[in-house]
């Protein structure tokens, strides 16, 4: 399965910690949050009904095709410089997790458990949590191109310069026949 998004490569920061109302509160930096998203949308958008089975180990190619900024010098061939192909790639992979429903499942989960330990509990508010718990399993599950039980064994990826106005990145999918 080939994936091609069309955004400037974007390489994932580190998580930020500030301090606020004296206790510590750690954050995704806003331009790392927003393009992991919108990569996420845009690889659930093109697989459509695709999945890869249960268990299954996952070969992936990546490769990240980067506008020349024009300072650099002519006689620089390869993008070699920042930031770092690793970077670049944990974006992608964390990436093909829905983030945003594995933290909702995990919030819904406490918030059950805290309405569970209240002296009375309402039974509604119990029974509301449960259906949005229920329908956030169901997204994720939906709309992940990974399964749970699913291992990328294999990586390949590759920096390179483009011709065209904008950066772009080409992801390949398969099912990792060597291991088998």
């Amino acid at each position: 399965m080939e994936f091609i998004l069309n955004i400037e490569p974007v390489a994932k920061c580190r998580a930020r910690t500030k301090m606020a109302n004296g206790s510590p509160v750690t954050y995704t930096p806003t331009k790392t949050a927003l393009a992991q998203e919108w990569c996420y949308r845009e690889i659930a958008k093109q697989k459509g009904d695709f999945k890869f089975s249960p268990h299954s180990p996952i070969k992936m190619e990546v490769t990240f095709y980067r506008t020349k900024s024009k300072w650099l010098k002519k006689k620089v061939f390869i993008p070699y410089l920042r930031p770092d192909l690793d970077n670049l790639t944990k974006l992608i992979t964390d990436s093909l997790i829905p983030q945003r429903s594995t933290q909702e499942i995990r919030d819904l989960n406490r918030a059950i458990k805290d309405a569970g330990k209240a002296i009375n509990p309402n039974p509604k508010t119990l029974a509301r949590l449960h259906k949005r718990l229920e329908k956030a399993i169901h997204f994720a599950r939906d709309n992940a191109i990974m399964p749970d039980d699913a291992a990328i064994t294999t990586s390949i990826e590759r920096k390179r310069w483009t011709d065209k106005e904008h950066g772009y990145i080409v992801i390949t999918l398969d099912e990792d026949k060597e291991i088998l």
